[in-house]
């Protein structure tokens, strides 16, 4: 853009700066203004002095319009002491969260005590109980209780995440168990029950994870071993035959026994079917609970012994037995 369209519209710009509006916004209000830099090499050129004469006149021009524009807002003395009061009795809430009903806020508490040194005094009283940015500089020992109980609950991120404007940060509670030590305490003792309790969940998983991972393999070996006895013609048909609602290891032994009987010849490979009802009969009798104790066996619970001792001479006898 050259010279000449800048010199076009510089009367117009100033008259904008001068009206209150500074120049990055007096160039940006028409989109046929030129560009900053161009604006500022044509206005400011060494060989034209008045132009930047010009600007300087119109920049003063429009700071004593904005000044009477944006004049200080005047409120009664009321509304003075009800924002003091507000800023000094609830110094647990941020300045930005306080609500001043209607108010001078704590800006404009700022400019009166600029022009008043007693109500200066004040706003100093009330202000030093505040940390820079408006923070509260002391906590009651109930935000510091309440603070301790959600991070002993929920961890130190649950409660950094829901903290409201009441509560005490995490840097202030540092700095508070630095002072007391009885806070101190209350305060490792919370981490410490967060780092325990994580520290027991992760136990659990890697122990939950290794049963799993345990159980996935021998359920893979079980099953590769099936098939590969499934693979077995003799075996599969035995297996076909034997009742699947045995147990699993009563189960495998009477198949392992008609294994042994078809391979010793004992029976044939088609009377398996009618044959089972006996092998599992005779697996019963051999190691069944119920089966019959011998004699010479102590009884459980009798301090006697065997059940031979309970029986007198005569009954063995010959004339006994008659």
């Amino acid at each position: 853009m050259g010279s000449s369209m800048v010199e076009q519209h510089f009367d117009a710009i100033v008259a904008l700066v001068a009206g209150g509006m500074s120049i990055p916004k007096a160039l940006a209000s028409n989109p046929a203004f030129p560009k900053q830099q161009t604006f500022k090499w044509f206005a400011y050129h060494k060989g034209f002095p008045e132009r930047g004469r010009r600007v300087a006149e119109a920049q003063a021009e429009g700071k004593a319009v904005r000044d009477q524009t944006y004049r200080v807002q005047h409120y009664t003395e009321a509304q003075y002491e009800r924002s003091l009061s507000i800023l000094h009795g609830t110094p647990e809430v941020r300045i930005a969260d306080l609500n001043f009903e209607g108010g001078p806020g704590y800006t404009g508490l700022w400019a009166r005590a600029h022009d008043d040194q007693q109500f200066a005094a004040r706003f100093d009283e009330a202000r030093s109980t505040r940390r820079r940015g408006g923070r509260a500089k002391t906590y009651a020992e109930t935000h510091y209780a309440d603070a301790l109980v959600i991070i002993r609950r929920d961890g130190l991120i649950a409660y950094r995440a829901a903290r409201t404007a009441g509560m005490p940060c995490h840097a202030t509670l540092w700095k508070n168990s630095r002072r007391d030590a009885d806070f101190a305490q209350d305060y490792r003792s919370s981490h410490k029950a967060i780092w325990d309790a994580r520290r027991l969940a992760r136990r659990a998983k890697q122990h939950q994870e290794k049963i799993d991972r345990d159980r996935r393999r021998e359920l893979r070996v079980g099953d590769i071993f099936r098939q590969a006895l499934n693979a077995n013609d003799l075996y599969h048909r035995v297996s076909q035959a034997v009742p699947r609602r045995m147990e699993d290891d009563i189960r495998e032994d009477v198949i392992s026994d008609m294994i042994e009987a078809v391979s010793s010849g004992e029976i044939e490979v088609w009377e398996i079917e009618d044959c089972v009802g006996e092998f599992v009969s005779e697996h019963n009798r051999r190691f069944s609970r119920l089966q019959y104790a011998s004699l010479d066996a102590p009884i459980p619970g009798n301090a006697a012994g065997s059940l031979q001792d309970l029986l007198t001479t005569s009954e063995w006898s010959y004339e006994g037995a008659s």
